[in-house]
């Protein structure tokens, strides 16, 4: 399953500040682009480019959480249908 939301944390403001208007949409653009797609921007400016790359690892980073979460959610609701099995209440429905 794919997450259906895009966080950006408090942690950015300090690099917002240092970009323009123009910039920080261009980023966030970005940002909302490799999260759906996984396809990266290459942004030629070297302060762009570093924004952007600091962005992607946040985004990698809560991909991963999110799945492993997913997962766990996924093994519990196994070993509860197969508590009820055992326990012979599955053919209540």
């Amino acid at each position: 399953m794919r997450n259906r939301a895009l966080v950006l944390h408090h942690d950015f403001i300090d690099m917002f500040y240092l970009h323009t208007d123009e910039e920080i949409g261009q980023l966030i653009r970005a940002a909302f682009k490799y999260d759906i797609s996984d396809n990266a921007t290459d942004f030629e400016d070297r302060m762009m480019r570093a924004s952007f790359l600091r962005i992607m690892d946040f985004i990698d980073k809560n991909k991963r959480k999110y799945e492993e979460a997913c997962e766990r959610r996924e093994a519990a609701a196994e070993r509860y249908r197969i508590k009820r099995a055992l326990d012979g209440r599955d053919s209540e429905y």
